[in-house]
């Protein structure tokens, strides 16, 4: 076990005065040092250190064992589980089998779907759209 080493207050004191004024270039760091001083310690609010630590080593524990499991939740329900759409755009590879058939990019040739959505092409960034949103576009532009 690692043993403590404690010092007292004034000489903590006077070293974070001297390492703040240093790193802040301040001429005085008395209020952000009492401040510092002010706070609770672990120790002092009877946490013990052994459960820290304890979650500290499940937070490193990288072997794919142990710790909390998680749940599993179906978005899709028993019913329309064909046509679920997240909101937002959402990279999807159902070619407008599941989805309803937004557009073809016509730079890459990629087939957009109602989870892709309108907007940019998610492979080359070359817009996306409707025939309907494309007239609208169109008509903004000759407008100006």
């Amino acid at each position: 076990m690692v043993q403590k080493k404690y010092c007292s207050k004034d000489s903590l004191s006077e070293w974070l005065d001297k390492c703040l004024c240093e790193v802040l270039e301040f001429s005085s760091a008395d209020e952000i040092v009492s401040y510092v001083l002010s706070m609770d310690t672990i120790e002092s609010q009877g946490v013990s250190t052994q459960k820290t630590d304890k979650k500290a080593e499940k937070g490193n524990n990288t072997s794919g064992k142990g710790g909390a499991k998680t749940k599993y939740v179906n978005f899709y329900g028993d019913h329309n589980a064909d046509n679920f759409v997240l909101s937002g755009r959402h990279f999807c590879e159902c070619q407008a089998t599941k989805h309803k058939l937004i557009n073809n990019c016509l730079n890459c040739g990629r087939i957009i779907c109602e989870q892709e959505g309108s907007g940019p092409c998610m492979s080359c960034d070359t817009l996306v759209c409707t025939k309907e949103e494309m007239e609208i576009v169109n008509r903004g532009l000759k407008e100006v």
